[in-house]
């Protein structure tokens, strides 16, 4: 048996979103010169390996490499500079986890993201699963901080370094130690302490922080009509003992949908990714005549379905910006399916089947 939807909907939906704008930057090229202009801010997730600038509004987008700049920002939100430091490779996802306890680096040349600029300057090198901490003090050169989860004899350890780095090389006043032992390895803490530790230091620091950006959670309704064939083609045991092949074509039958979807849109890359859940109940309904052929006889036969479902999708939405006010976008999803006192019922000339 088969159901071979095509649905159409009419969508009821509250959404607003950002869109990908060229917003006033700056960069700087191999020779130091630096240039103002625009910068296509995609509010990355991960550290960019390529950018879009623009010279004026108007003018021509062309591409920022790490071969062609080695640093661009937008006023107090971003600051990227092209450093070739030494990255964690390790995964911190459960199931991937090393089973070597300290780090396992390779040098890199990326776009490193500026977090806090001071006598200690805090940067963060983010791409996947990978998610590494760096610091810098004074002119020192930027060193990783050094944090670590493995697997050990079944269970799941943590190499802490980065706690012992930060209370040899960051202390002031005698503070510093208990202060270190409660962090975490994220960057809201490690946020705070650098900027603890340039006020205790009694120096400036600046904060590039990027716009604030939460998960939005969206509920829209939906309503439409769904165009669904159903197929029987298979043996069928009837009441009487009897197991007999049944080959039916029910057509094509329209019915209404009603639904009603919930979207997270993730906090990053403008809000261009969801996730979405999007239960609705579907009927179908609808009866044929045929023809059995019993004992060598043909008997006049009727069938009747009466299928009543709720089906669940599951899945990732990605936007596309056509303008401020206008977007469209593309699902990939996975649906679960609920059926709920289904049945197909066969009558002919002599008795039910």
């Amino acid at each position: 048996m088969k159901v071979i939807p095509c649905l159409v909907f009419l969508l009821v939906s509250f959404c607003c979103f950002s869109q990908v704008e060229f917003e006033l930057g700056y960069i700087v090229d191999n020779a130091g010169n630096r240039t103002k202009c625009y910068i296509e801010n995609k509010d990355w997730k991960n550290n960019p390996v390529k950018f879009n600038y623009k010279i004026s509004e108007q003018g021509e987008v062309l591409l920022g490499t790490l071969s062609n700049v080695s640093e661009f920002g937008i006023s107090d939100i971003l600051r990227f500079q092209r450093k070739k430091v030494e990255i964690e490779q390790s995964s911190d996802l459960t199931s991937e986890l090393s089973t070597k306890r300290a780090p396992e680096f390779k040098k890199q040349l990326v776009f490193l993201r500026t977090l806090v600029e001071g006598k200690a300057s805090l940067y963060l090198f983010e791409n996947g699963t990978l998610r590494n901490f760096l610091y810098k003090k004074n002119q020192d050169s930027i060193t990783p901080l050094i944090y670590k989860r493995y697997r050990i004899e079944g269970s799941v350890g943590a190499n802490l370094q980065f706690q012992q780095q930060l209370y040899s090389n960051l202390s002031c006043n005698g503070n510093t130690g208990p202060k270190v032992q409660k962090l975490a390895y994220k960057e809201s803490d490690l946020v705070r302490f650098f900027a603890s530790f340039n006020s205790c230091a009694g120096v400036e620091q600046k904060h590039y922080q990027k716009q604030s950006s939460k998960a939005m959670l969206n509920l829209s309704i939906r309503i439409g009509a769904q165009l669904s064939n159903f197929e029987v083609n298979r043996n069928m045991l009837f009441l009487s003992g009897v197991s007999r092949p049944v080959d039916l074509d029910f057509g094509n039958n329209f019915s209404p949908r009603f639904g009603l979807e919930l979207e997270v849109v993730l906090p990053y890359n403008k809000n261009k990714w969801a996730l979405f859940a999007d239960p609705f109940y579907q009927k179908y309904a609808s009866e044929v005549d045929f023809v059995q052929v019993i004992n060598m006889n043909n008997i006049n036969s009727n069938a009747m379905i009466n299928y009543t479902a709720v089906e669940l999708p599951l899945g990732i939405r990605h936007y596309f910006f056509l303008n401020d006010n206008s977007q469209i976008f593309l699902n990939a999803s996975l649906a679960l399916v609920f059926n709920s006192n289904s049945e197909i019922l066969f009558e002919t000339e002599s008795a039910l089947g």
